[in-house]
């Protein structure tokens, strides 16, 4: 299958693969990049995916399906259930993904990675975390009951949402202790219950007054000692809020304060297939820019991203400084890309925008 464009078909990419083969978390992308593809196309079944459907395109470095009448599935790539009576089923089209994943990841011929008596040994060639092995273990299940119902089902189990814990509330009793059984009262006692208690002894109406007017004076030359104080050592020039209504210096309403603007990143649902813009779908819209949006690359920053946010995300080496980093996504405009960044740099971490992609015309994958 000849591609045109900058696109090549998966065999063709696995013949100049050093040493035949793709890594685990290229096969992971690949794989989350095709079923984002296909589930976008709704319940329409293929029944033609295998090496030579799969392509990628260079420029956008995006793996896709592409629909040809030209390519003849190998038996290999068919389910057992469409080998017997010809029928292309949504659980067949997952049978013959999960069979091209185990290619790029072995670099072997699908025949080659079964046991005689049909059962697979393709781990045998390849080691690959357990999620992946399970996923591509029951992708290409003998019969179809056992496999995925559907893409988004598989999309599921490849890219599981976690599960944020949430930290218990104490909520305080409002009984007194009596009241709580034989529950250990680890509550201070108020500061009320350690006064000494007040002696039952009562003042009389004169002692009364007499507390109160020797109350006052003290008071009152206490107020005048202050006050004299505060004026002695107060700037002149200073204004506050008792001496100056009207002060500049006030701040402004709350009501009055600018808004933030709004970053739609923020209240996106995630986590998503695939985070950035799509390529235009119109041949005149081209040339279109690019900007890529990157994070630093780390193992917690790679799982972190693909779990709560964007399951596409991939390591790449980077063309502008040569330094290996993660790309999240690319937008079509620096504004949605900034704006990505901040988000990721809040929620995941240090982030920036790459160096813009010039796209002259419209890969020949959307044609």
């Amino acid at each position: 299958m000849n591609m045109n464009g900058g696109s090549q078909s998966s065999r063709q990419l696995l013949a100049q693969r050093p040493g035949g083969r793709f890594l685990e978390d290229e096969v992971i992308v690949i794989l989350q990049q095709v079923l984002s593809q296909l589930m976008q196309n709704g319940t329409e079944v293929q029944g033609s995916i295998a090496l030579e459907t799969l392509v990628q395109d260079a420029d956008l470095q995006q793996a896709r399906f592409v629909r040809s009448p030209d390519v003849v599935v190998p038996e290999a790539y068919l389910a057992p259930e469409r080998q017997k009576t010809g029928l292309v089923t949504p659980g067949s089209d997952i049978y013959a993904l999960g069979v091209t994943m185990l290619v790029l990841l072995t670099g072997k011929a699908p025949e080659l990675l079964k046991n005689p008596d049909g059962t697979w040994k393709w781990e045998d060639y390849c080691m690959v975390n357990d999620r992946l092995a399970e996923v591509l273990n029951r992708a290409i299940a003998h019969h179809p009951e056992q496999r995925y119902s559907n893409l988004e089902q598989m999309s599921a189990a490849l890219n599981p949402t976690p599960v944020t814990p949430v930290s218990p509330r104490v909520i305080e009793s409002p009984l007194p202790p009596s009241f709580q059984g034989n529950r250990l009262d680890t509550t201070p006692t108020s500061v009320a219950t350690q006064l000494p208690l007040r002696s039952p002894h009562r003042f009389g109406v004169w002692q009364w007054g007499l507390s109160a007017g020797v109350a006052t004076v003290i008071c009152g030359l206490a107020g005048f000692g202050f006050n004299h104080w505060l004026s002695a050592n107060q700037t002149p020039s200073l204004s506050t809020p008792f001496n100056s209504v009207s002060s500049s210096t006030q701040s402004p309403p709350a009501s009055e304060l600018p808004a933030e603007p709004l970053n739609p990143f923020k209240t996106a649902v995630y986590p998503q297939s695939s985070c950035g813009d799509l390529p235009p779908a119109e041949p005149n819209a081209y040339p279109v820019r690019f900007y890529p949006v990157f994070l630093e690359k780390s193992e917690r920053n790679l799982q972190q991203v693909r779990a709560r946010f964007c399951r596409d995300a991939y390591p790449m080496l980077r063309k502008d400084n040569n330094q290996e980093a993660i790309q999240v996504a690319s937008f079509l405009s620096r504004e949605r890309a900034e704006l990505f960044r901040d988000f990721l740099g809040e929620n995941v971490g240090w982030a920036e925008v790459g160096t813009v992609t010039i796209i002259n015309e419209m890969p020949a994958s959307l044609r």
